[in-house]
């Protein structure tokens, strides 16, 4: 099975916490310090930003129970963001867990329908799995969404 480069995942997976905006690096707990707080898309409250990164950092250094919990909690205290779960997908994909990787994608895409990096992630993993047509499927909703997305 091949697994998109966690470096790569890792990039596409911040944009999908927030509808719009690239999140920074996370510079660790920004406290009562406005000029360290994480910065994101405006409706993302602070704290699910700041949880977010600590996720990620988790994810980066191949944590993977661990990191599948940050993002389960955050999903849960969190549901409307497509970030956590399809995090959550990402990480069961490595671990050759498909059944429960299918499940997270469809949160993800449940959260945010319209995230291009929820439906192409999901596409990969179906063409994966040999189901080419749900993967065509979700490719050509990424495209009706965004076509410059091709």
């Amino acid at each position: 099975m091949s697994v998109l480069p966690m470096r790569i995942v890792l990039g596409v997976l911040l944009l999908s916490l927030g509808a719009c905006s690239a999140l920074p690096p996370f510079p660790g707990s920004g406290g009562d310090d406005p000029a360290a707080r994480v910065v994101g898309p405006a409706d993302v409250p602070q704290e699910a930003l700041e949880r977010f990164y600590k996720a990620l950092s988790i994810v980066d250094t191949e944590r993977w129970e661990e990191a599948l919990l940050s993002m389960q909690l955050l999903w849960e205290d969190y549901p409307q963001y497509a970030g956590p779960p399809l995090n959550a997908a990402l990480i069961q994909q490595r671990q050759a867990q498909p059944a429960a990787a299918r499940k997270w994608f469809l949160r993800a895409l449940a959260a945010n329908g319209e995230s291009l990096d929820a439906r192409n992630a999901y596409a990969v993993f179906l063409r994966e799995q040999g189901d080419y047509k749900g993967a065509e499927e979700q490719y050509l909703a990424g495209l009706a969404i965004s076509s410059e997305h091709a």
